[in-house]
């Protein structure tokens, strides 16, 4: 099931895999380093934060961090745990993160990536992402998608 972030249940499992899988493909920050989970603190504050879960107030195994910002969404962190890939689990949690900008009447979504992140990338080219440029001060590529039909 894909449901909103319970703060304290959620939130260990949360930064276990910002730890695990998302701090190793960054060239910007230390393995470790302690200003990590202050850092993803603050940005779960700041936005809005989906659950893949087993259970209505447990199990997280996957979360997508948003937040609009300029009248665009921007997608802060993804993250699914290795045993759940390839389960549909990150696209659910894509689609549910697009549909929030939609209702609000966000047109188009962006994101970093890190360089290194084959995978990443092609994931979100597979949802129509496109590289709209490389930023070489973050080592990532930002992507974007517009999320609404263009009005004629």
């Amino acid at each position: 099931m894909i449901r909103l972030r319970y703060g304290r249940n959620d939130d260990s499992v949360i930064y276990k895999l910002v730890q695990e899988q998302l701090v190793p493909l960054s060239r910007t920050v230390a393995p470790h380093d302690p200003s990590v989970r202050k850092s993803v603190q603050e940005r779960l504050r700041r936005g809005r934060t989906w659950i893949a879960a087993t259970k209505k107030r447990s199990g997280a195994f996957g979360f997508i961090n948003v937040w609009l910002h300029n009248r665009m969404l921007y997608i802060d962190m993804l993250a699914v745990d290795p045993s759940r890939r390839r389960q549909g689990w990150g696209s659910k949690l894509l689609e549910q993160a697009e549909r929030y900008a939609r209702d609000a009447g966000i047109r188009q979504a962006y994101l970093y990536v890190d360089s290194i992140n084959l995978g990443g990338i092609r994931f979100y080219q597979r949802h129509h992402y496109a590289v709209a440029e490389y930023v070489p001060s973050l080592s990532c590529y930002r992507l974007v998608k517009n999320l609404l039909p263009e009005k004629r």
